[in-house]
């Protein structure tokens, strides 16, 4: 029975790890210069009142070495929606949208961390370019760091 507790804390730990959100702006013109894709993204200041902060995509990384920005579409704009893959998201259109960059986008040193466990296979930017991605009715995951094929590979 003990040690069930040291791995449901390990589980808490690394959820807790990955479940950091961020805050992001969408480009097309409207507050930010971009033609299209992400124009920022922020790390949310350190407050108790998260109301104030309202974070709308997360990284995610899965077990086989990829990283997707998961946006939650239901923390956008109506305005952002329509910027995000630069047309209104529609059910005829959603499965053949996909994500693109038309600039690319440096990132912060703390964000660079979280695109990979791999430090040589982590982002120093948003390339631009058009990446994989999957839209649901909740969110759009944007696959930006692809499916590592050498898992058992140690980091350089």
């Amino acid at each position: 029975m003990k040690p069930i507790l040291p791995t449901l804390f390990l589980v808490c730990i690394s959820t807790i790890a990955l479940s950091q959100e961020y805050k992001a702006s969408f480009g097309k013109y409207t507050g930010c210069l971009r033609a299209g894709g992400i124009c920022t993204i922020e790390t949310p200041p350190l407050s108790n009142n998260k109301a104030i902060y309202d974070n709308n995509l997360s990284f995610i990384r899965t077990e086989e070495g990829a990283t997707i920005l998961r946006v939650y579409r239901d923390k956008l704009t109506v305005e952002e929606h329509d910027r995000i893959l630069g047309v209104p998201i529609t059910s005829k259109n959603k499965n053949l949208l996909q994500f693109t960059m038309e600039e690319a986008l440096p990132l912060s040193v703390e964000i660079k961390a979280v695109t990979s466990n791999k430090k040589s296979k982590q982002l120093a930017e948003l390339e631009a370019k058009t990446y994989p991605t999957v839209i649901t009715d909740n969110y759009i995951d944007i696959t930006i760091v692809p499916v590592d094929t050498n898992v058992n590979s140690k980091d350089e």
